[in-house]
């Protein structure tokens, strides 16, 4: 980037006047013209997009003590958002509203508009709703102080946008109303145009459009058209490609779809065919350019399915390898885990549309390419960042680990009770964090090989790894506005992959919904158990579409799943495969599952040095929430202590405290207590004397081979697209676990604490993790009958991650005695040949 010359003696005059601050700020007058120097400093770096920097120069401003503190807080809110890092930029523009209390009303105003603005960007119900309250924030001080007619316009046209996002149309048509009453009483042209442009996107009803909904919208479209302020042509031309798509008119949907490139970058565009490459695009316009292609793939791919020409497919790969891209070159900008996990979620469309042209074209490499893209890329970031942790200095991870517990601490504080000094303290601990973090990745990480750690192997690299006897199963399953219709999914083996697809996704997903109820009860009558296996069988069938799958399948042993959206809530083990004989999924196969083959093999990968075998957490009994005593967890813990000889962790020993301090020493970690995934704050589970929440979780450095939460619902969670279920399994994860067991609802107490006891005396024979806790489950199919082998009683728990069997000192100890032994045997017998042969030379 070049700078002019002012700006070459402003970067001279700060350096000099930092690297001489107490001979040259001499008086107050000297002081606040560096203040004015520093500003204009900050301001050009944000005016030339330099917007990290922006963000470093205006923090270390306001350490300084500065003056021109708003202006640098709204600096950095701005920068945040050109960078796309929603949360981050909210959190600002709130500091700014605090720290600006005294100034006026206008300034105020303005800031609950442009908060409201980006929690719309953030697009959920939720956000949405967030954005309704700033704005109604804004409109009361607007009609109590000032009365500002651009202002209620402003507020009223964004009010009409939010609740039309909210399908609530009678409540946007009056806001729309009541901003054309303003409007009317000025003579403001790009207000009009803006006007135009909510009216026609109100006016039609996405892919369920009637044509008379489509011409009108049409019709506003092309009169804010004609009003000649060409800052909002290229979201007019978007909206115009969309409707000619949905008017099956592609030709012209893809005229208007590069026009609306073509206006937005500022260039010339030769043809439909080609695309902005080597132009150097701003950062605040990379989202725009993104969901323009986003169109544009939708409307290659009509023009594929009308004309039935090969070459049009290259064209929509071209436009989803370019909106990939961008999406890389935004993500890495963001810093805030809540803004990631959005721009994950807006990745996972893209990443649906590989999958959807990966099977048009019968490509199992794409395919396998884009359902790995599409899980639990944070996961695999974290633990990346993990191997690097040895370069650390130790004080630099101990003041981290200490500054993000300060932030958990103020975050549950916050949670149950809200106020302004609270939202600062947690800020401040954020910017302490953001600089240490900062410092680390410049200091200790290898960007290259970061890189290289974050590029997906090929199908064929993985398939040379996979034992003979597996098979793996991807799926990826976009549950939004998908016009195709259909859920993608790919099966392989060492020496074979197969791409499919499971149409009609209502119906799927009644099917699913179907299986799911008919597993949450005990199956008390015959109807019940009918309507399970009808269900169980119907599911079998849509989940492995095709011959040569089913085929394929009953040549294998063991099944690794890696499920997306609601299948992350199934156990396949329940599924019957046979309605005549109704053989169970789990008597034909061992099963696992998995977050993403990526993720696991790079956490396989990490060092783990627990010195010990096991530890188990009973609290038994609790005194708050109301939380039921746990009477099998006594007999659990005794019968699983008499296989594995571990640390046994019960009643006031089995506290928060506790927990957190011992788990990093020990290969497994045992739960027994109570847990729920799916509380409206944050996901937890009870300890003795107090309750341990998902973001602590994450905090909480283990290296267990194996954790086994025997709770209520601990692989359930909130299901975000493109990252998979924040569950109390992931956070375990996250926090160094090589694998999990977990529950997939509220599981009965005495059948899972009789599953988990036979499960370790297996684990201690040597079994694999998959197949001693099969072996478990088959054992209590042995032994109950009628209602009590209803697979609510015995499929509820799940293996997630690694399947290796673990290596207990007790066994290893076991092992060396037997060879021992065997040793000792064979010098015996060979002794007593010897004596034999020399006695019968005598």
């Amino acid at each position: 980037m070049r700078f002019s010359l002012p700006l070459i003696i402003i970067f001279y005059f700060t350096s000099y006047a930092c690297s001489a601050n107490k001979e040259l700020i001499v008086s107050d007058k000297n002081y606040t013209f560096i203040s004015i120097v520093d500003i204009i400093t900050a301001k050009s770096l944000y005016n030339n997009n330099e917007h990290n920097k922006c963000i470093n120069y205006s923090i270390n401003a306001l350490k300084n003590k500065n003056t021109n503190t708003s202006e640098y807080i709204e600096l950095i809110a701005k920068s945040y958002e050109a960078l796309e890092d929603y949360h981050n930029s909210i959190n600002y523009y709130e500091k700014l509203i605090i720290e600006t209390r005294h100034k006026t009303y206008s300034f105020k105003i303005k800031n609950y508009i442009k908060i409201a603005r980006i929690y719309r960007k953030l697009e959920s119900e939720f956000n949405l709703k967030k954005g309704i309250e700033y704005l109604q924030k804004a409109e009361n001080l607007t009609r109590a102080y000032q009365n500002n007619i651009n202002d209620l316009y402003t507020i009223n046209n964004n009010l009409g946008n939010f609740y039309k996002l909210l399908n609530q149309k009678d409540k946007a048509l009056k806001h729309y109303l009541k901003a054309l009453s303003i409007l009317n009483k000025t003579n403001n042209k790009s207000k009009l145009q803006l006007h135009l442009i909510n009216l026609g996107v109100f006016n039609y009803n996405g892919v369920e459009s009637s044509n008379s909904e489509l011409e009108l919208s049409k019709k506003y479209f092309k009169k804010a058209l004609k009003i000649n302020i060409k800052k909002h042509h290229s979201i007019i031309h978007k909206f115009l490609g969309i409707v000619n798509y949905l008017q099956n008119d592609t030709q012209n949907s893809l005229k208007h779809l590069n026009k609306s490139i073509e206006t937005l970058l500022d260039i010339n565009l030769k043809s439909i065919y080609e695309l902005p490459r080597g132009f150097n695009i701003k950062q605040q316009d990379k989202k725009k350019l993104v969901f323009i292609l986003y169109e544009k793939y939708y409307s290659w791919i009509k023009h594929y399915t009308q004309t039935k020409n090969k070459i049009i497919l290259e064209y929509a790969s071209q436009t989803l390898n370019l909106a990939e891209k961008l999406i890389d070159d935004i993500f890495k900008n963001i810093k805030d885990e809540k803004s990631q996990v959005f721009w994950r979620q807006q990745a996972s469309y893209f990443y649906y549309l590989g999958a959807h042209l990966s099977y048009l074209n019968k490509n199992p490499e794409k395919t396998f390419y884009y359902t790995e893209k599409n899980k639990a890329l944070l996961l695999l970031l974290n633990t990346i960042r993990t191997q690097n942790h040895s370069k650390i200095p130790s004080p630099i991870l101990k003041t981290k680990k200490t500054i993000t517990n300060q932030i958990v601490d103020l975050q549950n504080i916050k949670k149950l009770k809200s106020s302004d000094s609270i939202d600062l303290l947690i800020l401040n601990k954020k910017e302490k964090l953001r600089e240490i973090n900062t410092y680390i990745e410049t200091n200790f990480i290898n960007k290259e090989n970061y890189k290289k750690s974050l590029v997906i192997s090929s199908l064929k690299k993985n398939q040379k790894q996979i034992a003979d006897g597996t098979i793996y199963f991807s799926f990826i399953w976009d549950k939004t506005e998908n016009q195709f219709n259909t859920l993608y999914g790919i099966a392989f083996t060492n020496k074979y992959s197969e791409v499919f697809k499971i149409n009609d996704i209502k119906k799927f997903e009644k099917i699913v919904n179907d299986y799911k109820k008919s597993l949450s009860n005990p199956h008390k009558k015959i109807e019940d158990k009918n309507k399970y296996i009808s269900n169980a069988f119907n599911l079998y069938n849509k989940l492995f579409p095709t011959e040569s799958i089913k085929k394929l399948l009953k040549k294998q042993k063991k099944v690794i799943i890696i499920p997306d959206n609601d299948l992350s809530t199934i156990p396949f083990e329940a599924l019957i495969t046979d309605l005549t004989t109704e053989k169970l999924f789990i008597e034909n196969y061992e099963v696992n599952y998995a977050l993403s083959l990526s993720y696991h093999k790079k956490n396989n990968d990490l060092k783990r040095n627990a010195n010990k075998d096991f530890i188990s957490f009973a609290p038994l009994n609790f005194k708050y929430d109301n939380l039921k005593p746990l009477k099998e967890s006594q007999k659990e813990v005794d019968e699983i202590q008499k296989t594995l000889r571990g640390n046994i962790m019960m009643e006031n020993k089995a506290t928060k405290q506790s927990f957190l301090s011992e788990i990093n020493d020990y290969k497994i970690i045992h739960l027994s207590t109570h847990a729920n995934a799916n509380d409206s704050i944050s996901p937890w589970i009870a300890f003795k004397n107090k309750k341990l929440y998902l973001n602590e979780l994450y905090t909480a450095k283990n290296q267990a081979e194996l954790v086994v939460i025997n709770a209520c619902n601990s692989s359930l969670g909130k299901i975000n697209s493109g990252e998979g279920v924040f569950s109390l399994a992931r956070g375990f994860f996250y926090s160094g676990a090589k694998s999990v067991i977990s529950s997939l609802w509220n599981v009965n107490d005495k059948s899972n604490s009789e599953i988990t006891i036979n499960f370790y005396k297996y684990l201690k024979k040597g079994f694999t993790k998959s197949a001693a806790l099969r072996q478990a489950k088959l054992d209590y199919l042995k032994t109950h009958s009628l209602s009590e082998a209803s697979p609510y009683y015995w499929s509820s728990l799940i293996l997630i991650g690694d399947d290796s069997a673990i290596q207990l000192k007790n066994n290893h100890n076991q092992l060396i005695y037997r060879a021992i032994v065997l040793i000792l045997a064979i010098f015996l017998i060979l002794f007593i040949k010897k004596s034999k042969i020399l006695g019968n030379k005598f």
